[in-house]
């Protein structure tokens, strides 16, 4: 793998899958466009609605995001097998292009399905971490890239993606020149404010890089990781103070979303929304209020709001929290909308996964066990012993390993 310190400012590169096969390793070089990081964009007048839509693919992160400057944008594409719902719920839409991809960083359960995006639709600017993989899933991403000639800019704080009056795009990490081994931590961070409401999408950013953001008040956060345990700290969540917070998960052997997780955000009187119980979550802002297309989980209801068990026959109804104007930080918890408590729903995915390309994913992954332990590893893991043993993802499930907790 190339050293990302050492790739130079031009456009994206990348070897041919052939010399990739012949030195048993993914030798993928990815450099990025000096002029692409400080871009000089067209300021265009926000009237309308921002909306947010956090599609419901399983275990994985996808999220459409129309503007209300009549632009698009595009955060991750989940598995490879969900990219043609991910493709067709674009279109169904009536979009025919999108203004910025933002491929938060190399895990499969984020960009499997950015090949097929990037192969269908004109994008003016796709924006990812200076970070590679040794996967074909990035392999294919990266290929798109080059075959469509799409111009790439780093993810990296500091980096400014859209500033007009109105409307504020900026990403906020990962920090440039972090040395982390892990994956997770060079998620590309973004925030979106629009004029009174601000959104943050954190990726699968754990705790050491979300240490780096700064104090806020969120109206609504993208959880990190899933709902896992090692990414949205209670210290972290204080600080950030979010009023609403979307998990995407799906079916999963890692125990996502953690419940300590939600025991936080509990708490904190964040009201949670989850896409395995909700399916694709939209959420509206009109600059000053949000609304939201599904009811909270119960796992927030207080005790004097206790949801009942009666089954709604109708469409949840929608939630408007007004936000509040005063800098002051309230040190009471919001009060919560009382809801009636909803079956979780087990909508399948909007496209069939077929068996054998999971297989095939598992195949080509390549983890690390060790001599006497019980869990597998990504390389560079803290817990791994110098007699590091590789293997296929699907021999590690094979052989009974489960996922090291701070690696995955």
């Amino acid at each position: 793998m190339a050293n990302p310190n050492s790739v130079a400012d031009s456009q994206i590169k990348a070897s041919s899958s052939q010399s990739a096969k012949k030195s048993n390793s993914t030798s993928t070089k990815s450099s990025f466009s000096e002029k692409a990081t400080s871009p000089s964009y067209k300021t265009l007048s926000s009237s309308g609605n921002l909306e947010v839509h956090f599609l419901d693919v399983g275990q994985g992160d996808s999220i459409l995001i129309k503007l209300p400057n009549k632009q698009t944008m595009l955060i991750d594409a989940g598995e490879a097998a969900r990219g043609i719902g991910v493709v067709n719920y674009i279109k169904s839409k009536n979009i025919k292009k999108l203004d910025y991809v933002v491929a938060t960083h190399p895990h499969a359960d984020h960009i499997g399905g950015m090949a097929q995006v990037i192969n269908t639709f004109p994008i003016d600017r796709f924006i990812m971490p200076r970070k590679e993989h040794t996967t074909k899933t990035f392999e294919r991403m990266l290929d798109a890239l080059i075959a469509r000639d799409v111009k790439v800019t780093e993810a990296k704080a500091g980096v400014s993606i859209l500033k007009s009056q109105d409307l504020d795009i900026q990403i906020l990490g990962p920090s440039p020149n972090l040395l982390d081994s892990n994956l997770n931590n060079h998620s590309a961070i973004v925030k979106i404010t629009y004029l009174n409401n601000s959104f943050l999408f954190v990726g699968d950013a754990e705790q050491k890089a979300l240490a780096k953001i700064p104090k806020m008040n969120l109206d609504v956060l993208k959880m990190g990781h899933h709902g896992s345990d090692t990414s949205s700290s209670l210290s972290f969540l204080k600080k950030v103070s979010p009023q609403h917070s979307v998990i995407s998960v799906g079916k999963n052997q890692y125990g996502h979303p953690n419940q300590s997780t939600l025991n936080n955000l509990s708490s904190v009187g964040c009201r949670v929304y989850r896409t395995d119980q909700a399916g694709t979550i939209i959420v509206t802002s009109d600059g000053k209020t949000i609304s939201v297309n599904a009811s909270p989980s119960a796992i927030v209801a207080s005790k004097s709001d206790k949801p009942t068990t009666k089954k709604s026959s109708t469409k949840p109804p929608t939630t408007k929290v007004k936000k509040s104007t005063s800098t002051k930080k309230n040190t009471t918890k919001p009060p919560l909308t009382k809801v009636k408590k909803t079956k979780p729903t087990t909508t399948k995915p909007q496209s069939t996964k077929p068996p054998s390309t999971k297989q095939s994913e598992n195949k080509e992954r390549t983890v690390y066990g060790t001599k006497t332990g019980k869990k597998y590893h990504e390389n560079g893991c803290r817990h791994l012993s110098k007699s590091k043993i590789p293997m296929s993802l699907d021999k590690a499930i094979k052989k009974g390993l489960t996922p090291c907790k701070v690696c995955h």
